[in-house]
């Protein structure tokens, strides 16, 4: 009795389909990997596009923030360097109230007026200095806060 499956021809056909469907299947696998890896390649480029992007607004938006607090900065210094000189010299008048009518000496009571003036100004000048010292700090704040808004723009 023969049988059709032990023929050499029928085996060697079988034999041939089963190689056939193995290379079949190594060129689909392999097929799936370089378009796996050709999708990974672009979202990565495209990742880093934006990660550049980013960056380079990152960059702009510290550069404006630091463009501005140094404009308010200067501003604020000049400001405050000219309200201490002017506080300094004669600011118009005396800091100290007029002296009593009928006093027998207007400039001295219990006091060197004019010493006591002199450190009143110095007083008031450095009390200004020490405010603009403040000021500057509002305004770093200031700009850390509106460079902070900005990035929380671009997230």
């Amino acid at each position: 009795m023969k049988f059709g499956i032990l023929n050499p021809w029928a085996l060697l056909i079988l034999g041939g389909i089963i190689v056939s469907a193995f290379f079949y299947g190594l060129h689909i696998g392999n097929s799936r990997l370089e378009s796996y890896q050709l999708a990974v390649k672009a979202v990565g480029q495209a990742q880093e596009e934006r990660t550049l992007q980013r960056i380079k607004d990152d960059k702009r938006i510290k550069k404006e923030a630091d463009d501005a607090h140094k404009i308010k900065h200067d501003k604020l210094v000049a400001y405050n360097r000219a309200l201490a000189a002017k506080l300094r010299k004669d600011a118009g008048g005396s800091v100290l109230p007029p002296a009593p009518a009928g006093t027998a000496s207007p400039e001295r009571a219990t006091f060197d007026r004019a010493e006591l003036d002199r450190a009143l100004r110095e007083f008031t000048a450095e009390t200004a200095e020490l405010l603009g010292e403040g000021d500057k700090a509002i305004i770093g704040l200031d700009a850390a806060r509106a460079w902070a808004k900005e990035q929380e723009k671009t997230k």
